[in-house]
């Protein structure tokens, strides 16, 4: 243990003293815009009250109070303009990943007035990511428009993640041919490689992103095991992608508005301050998502005749800029259940809610300070 401990420190040394400030460039880069693809790719932290569900036992639909998500990147390290070149397109980042719900009816259909689903989803992540792009691009500043040099990106990412729900009792309801919901133990831990193209189609103002991965689910050691009641039914290897389509800025003017307002003086007259507001800008983006997952590896101890071995979610997100760090979402999902133990379900979901992003797309190469346009808006 004191082996590996000391190996790990080692290897975070050495990946720090190679990614030391190195004096700037004479030539801009382009690496900024580079993290602003990746954060736009991440998973959504969101809180959707009263979620449509059904699934394939129990109460056809089921009654949700709420589902929440936490999905935020933090970054250890992360490439910046005036790094070394090798290091620049290359960051390190921990996801601490937790999803949970809250029903209004428990798995029997029995009314109760809150039903939180136990457990919550716990699915830390490790993630490496490096962007294929040149250390260095001559004709690319991060703060142009959009040309030939700076329009297409790609990059790849390893993720080594732990996904269980902290329990311990047996995962089969005994005399039962399905999973203990309640107290049943769920764990895995996976490694996932992924592969992601990002182009600009500058004839629709739209970024298109297309990515795919492998996951290889594995046992690895003590509470980070691959628990023996999933084989056969779990899965183990898992290939899929993400298809993204994300709007520039839109922008949408606002008349001039004119503001009467009296100013007290100190002898108790009164100023007129009435002036004329200048026009304002509202800025936003939208994005679209789709996200199929399919099971490769022998199901056959899964209890449903169909395997369920495909899972199809797709999303839509709209971003009004001045909002800050909070947007509009919705999303359908098709497949077995995300939730832990509950995977042995088959779930048709659409939700509604909020997504919380502090980290919005904001492509780089808009100038949000030009001059408004002539003509009608």
């Amino acid at each position: 243990m004191k082996n590996s401990i000391l190996t790990t420190a080692c290897i975070l040394l050495a990946f720090n003293a190679i990614s030391q400030v190195h004096p700037p460039d004479k030539d801009n880069t382009i690496f900024r815009q580079m993290w602003n693809m990746y954060y736009s790719h991440k998973d959504y932290t969101y809180f959707a009250p009263l979620p449509l569900a059904s699934v394939n036992e129990g109460p056809m639909k089921v009654d949700n109070l709420f589902e929440a998500q936490f999905a935020m990147p933090l970054p250890i390290f992360i490439g910046r303009d005036h790094q070394r070149i090798g290091t620049r397109a290359s960051g390190l980042f921990v996801i601490p990943r937790t999803t949970s719900r809250m029903y209004l009816t428990d798995d029997n259909g029995k009314p109760e007035t809150s039903y939180p689903v136990r457990p919550l989803n716990f699915n830390p992540t490790l993630q490496y990511v490096h962007f294929m792009q040149k250390g260095k691009d001559k004709h690319a500043c991060r703060d142009c428009y959009i040309n030939s040099t700076s329009d297409h990106f790609k990059y790849y990412s390893v993720s080594l993640a732990h996904f269980s729900n902290g329990q311990c009792d047996s995962a089969i309801r005994a005399g039962a041919t399905s999973n203990n919901h309640y107290t049943g133990n769920f764990s895995t831990n996976y490694l996932k490689v992924s592969y992601a193209s990002v182009s600009y189609r500058k004839k629709s103002s739209i970024w298109f992103t297309q990515s795919y991965f492998y996951q290889y689910d594995m046992n690895l050691f003590g509470v980070f095991g691959f628990d023996e009641t999933q084989i056969k039914r779990y899965g183990k290897h898992r290939i899929g992608g993400l298809f993204q389509f994300q709007s520039e800025a839109k922008n949408k003017f606002f008349e001039n508005v004119s503001i009467r307002r009296y100013k007290c003086k100190l002898n108790g007259d009164y100023e007129d301050m009435n002036k004329d507001v200048t026009t304002s800008k509202w800025y936003y983006t939208m994005q679209f998502r789709i996200e199929p997952t399919f099971i490769l590896d022998d199901v056959d101890g899964y209890f449903r005749r169909e395997k369920d071995r495909l899972s199809l979610k797709v999303s839509y997100a709209f971003y009004p800029l001045n909002w800050r760090s909070l947007g509009l979402f919705a999303q359908g999902y098709y497949g077995r259940d995300f939730y832990n133990i509950r995977y042995d379900q088959n779930l048709l979901q659409l939700k509604f809610g909020f997504t919380m992003d502090p980290n919005k797309f904001i492509p780089r190469n808009i100038n949000y300070y030009r001059d408004k346009p002539t003509g009608n808006h």
